[in-house]
């Protein structure tokens, strides 16, 4: 029944439909307009960073820790992809002084709860 009614309105509609290759919007923004408004915004953020970036870093860091660390949040890749290789000159030894530190820095990170989880110390 619905494409009876459609049907039936679509001749009356003929007048307003638009024509191939005409757009909706004719005085709308141009094309690239988007692009090049992305780009200026872009660039002055980068120079109003290169003079004063560190100083912003550093007022944020001390007036408001949380938003400071909200936003080392969203800056940080949320996974990090490891390629293989880059520990092949080490020896086992260093391997071993890398994994142990590793474990000991997180169990620092976790707080007094995660000490139970540092594995026993490797032999020498």
């Amino acid at each position: 029944m619905a494409t009876k009614a459609a049907s039936t309105l679509a001749p009356q509609l003929d007048p307003y439909k638009w024509k191939p290759g005409q757009s909706g919007n004719p005085k709308g923004r141009k094309p690239g307009a988007k692009q090049k408004l992305g780009e200026s915004f872009v660039g002055d953020l980068l120079e109003h960073w290169e003079e004063h970036g560190m100083e912003a870093i550093e007022r944020v860091f001390k007036t408001d820790p949380g938003h400071y660390l909200s936003v080392m949040a969203r800056v940080i890749p949320s996974e990090v992809i490891h390629t293989p290789g880059g520990y092949d000159d080490l020896s086992d030894s260093e391997l071993d002084a890398l994994i142990l530190e590793t474990a000991r820095r997180i169990v620092a990170d976790a707080g007094n709860e995660g000490q139970k989880a540092l594995p026993a110390p490797l032999p020498d």
